[in-house]
């Protein structure tokens, strides 16, 4: 049995500051956050949207969002259709700021099989394999019209045939995965539905959401996969704590809990 650590975040949104009045977090008590709860046995993941929420995002077309991500250290990020905000190649200029790994499996170059990032990320973390697959909400499609560029790029539905695409790919087959993820930006209802359709046992373990910025109290268990999300900005930090068996590649155990960042301000 191996116990690992997973804190994820999702739809920050260029919110980075704090409102004393409301009580909203800033970027630092959500690093505190982060920070109080990692250990050697710890990733970090954010499912998406980082862009579009701050005059200094909006000056600075999210470069200036990303250099402040990379303090959060992520080791991990599904893109999401924010940030094709500034363009649809856009995101391929952030992934040369980011510190960090971007995955998206179902966003192609329209009119071939060639994906704009990788669909996948490998981990290997307290002696477990684990695979990490992105997937974004078509409903790029329409941000992508609006600037008149939808004939470059191609967001397939992200559906059980995507996931079965990169389950699929002849490397994976030949890997030994003791845990695969979903690190979505479809929404949570979305995640559902993929989830159910889904094969039984497909080897999807866990999906880890953004997008629709659901607070979520506790997991969801659909067709036997667990479904999170950690609702949205810098006010909130999902914590999982997951036991596997390695020897037959299941959840043994698990909790979840949704931290308040706000508890870690300074």
């Amino acid at each position: 049995m191996k116990k690992i650590r997973i804190l994820h975040s999702n739809d920050i949104h260029a919110d980075f500051f704090s409102n004393e009045e409301d009580g909203h977090s800033d970027i630092l008590s959500l690093e505190c956050a982060i920070l109080s709860h990692k250990n050697e046995n710890t990733l970090y993941f954010i499912a998406g949207d980082v862009l579009t929420g701050s005059m200094i995002d909006m000056e600075y077309k999210g470069i200036s969002s990303f250099e402040l991500l990379n303090s959060l250290a992520p080791d991990l990020m599904c893109v999401g259709n924010h940030e094709f905000d500034y363009g649809p190649a856009w995101p391929l200029l952030l992934e040369k700021v980011a510190d960090f790994p971007l995955v998206c499996a179902n966003a192609y170059i329209q009119g071939t099989s060639k994906r704009l990032f990788k669909p996948y990320q490998i981990f290997t973390l307290n002696g477990l394999t684990l695979l990490v697959i992105g997937l974004l909400t078509d409903s790029t499609e329409f941000k992508l019209k609006q600037q008149k560029s939808d004939h470059l790029i191609d967001i397939k539905e992200a559906s059980n045939i995507e996931v079965e695409k990169v389950l699929s790919l002849p490397e994976l087959k030949e890997m030994d995965i003791d845990l695969t993820i979903c690190l979505t930006h479809l929404g949570h209802k979305e995640d559902v539905e993929l989830a159910k359709s889904l094969k039984e046992k497909s080897g999807i373990d866990i999906i880890i959401g953004g997008h629709s910025h659901t607070l979520m109290n506790e997991p969801i268990l659909e067709n036997g996969i667990l479904i999170v999300q950690a609702g949205s900005g810098a006010d909130h930090l999902g914590c999982f704590d997951i036991i596997v068996n390695e020897e037959n590649n299941n959840i043994e155990e698990f909790t979840w809990k949704l931290l308040n960042t706000s508890d870690y301000m300074v």
